[in-house]
């Protein structure tokens, strides 16, 4: 859950509030974790969520309630929990779609590396020179994606592949 950020951030200052919070964020991680390791498929991990995780959310979003007329507004622990309220549809959302993770992690990871090299893309050369690196890019990024599970999804991506994961060419 992305909401865990910032209970983590408050933990410093209100460890009796915050610590029960990341307890329970915790223990859907927990879960999530033991449907990777049991190579669960999307209709199995929906019915694990829905047998285990949707109580823990349930829990989760009692106590945070509790905890909103504990914490000052403009507190790192009142931050951590009006984005946990605010967010709550969007935060629980994994819980009816067994497709879904748990959170907006890769998604993040895979715009790092956009983020970091867009202040170098604007030496390109020309328009054309920028078109082909965004396609490129791209192309990198569904490569990275699939790791090699499905490399036959994109033509050209297992040769990507074994070129990016083994010793470099000569």
């Amino acid at each position: 859950m992305h909401a865990r950020r910032y209970f983590y951030k408050a933990l410093e200052s209100d460890e009796r509030g915050m610590g029960p919070a990341l307890h329970l964020i915790a223990r859907l991680y927990r879960v999530e974790e033991r449907a990777k390791d049991l190579g669960l498929t999307a209709e199995e991990r929906l019915a694990l969520r829905r047998r285990v995780s949707a109580d823990i959310v349930k829990r989760l979003h009692d106590y945070v309630l509790g905890l909103k007329s504990e914490v000052l507004p403009k507190s790192p622990s009142g931050a951590a929990v009006r984005y946990a309220l605010n967010q709550w549809e969007a935060l629980t959302r994994f819980l009816g779609d067994g497709e879904l993770e748990i959170d907006n992690g890769a998604t993040e990871r895979a715009s790092r590396d956009i983020a970091v090299g867009r202040g170098n893309w604007t030496f390109f050369g020309s328009d054309r020179g920028g078109r082909t690196a965004a396609v490129l890019r791209t192309f990198v990024a569904t490569c990275k994606r699939v790791r090699g599970r499905a490399v036959r999804m994109v033509p050209g991506c297992a040769d990507a592949h074994q070129r990016s994961s083994g010793p470099p060419a000569r």
